[in-house]
């Protein structure tokens, strides 16, 4: 799917899924969410994804933060999840 449409984010999204949380590839799973993150400018669900990934995965809370404040000023109207999940942090 990747190849078929490298423009859009579900691909990498599901990648990044795949590697950070089925096959243990943390490297791999951070090139894919970046692409996705990338890609999908407008996908609230990838930076979400993306914040957990860093949160639980990588255990890096500075990025993890990054994300959600990108979220969130790339899609100010549709962020109450990334607001939310900004105040856990």
């Amino acid at each position: 799917a990747a190849q078929l449409n490298p423009g859009s984010s579900l691909p990498f999204h599901n990648l990044g899924n795949l590697y950070g949380y089925e096959l243990g590839n943390a490297e791999r799973a951070e090139q894919n969410f970046i692409r996705a993150l990338a890609n999908g400018k407008n996908d609230v669900y990838v930076y979400y994804s993306a914040f957990e990934f860093y949160r639980d995965v990588k255990k890096d809370f500075v990025i993890a933060r990054k994300v959600l404040e990108d979220g969130i000023a790339n899609n100010p109207l549709q962020a109450d999840t990334l607001r939310t999940a900004l105040k856990s942090l």
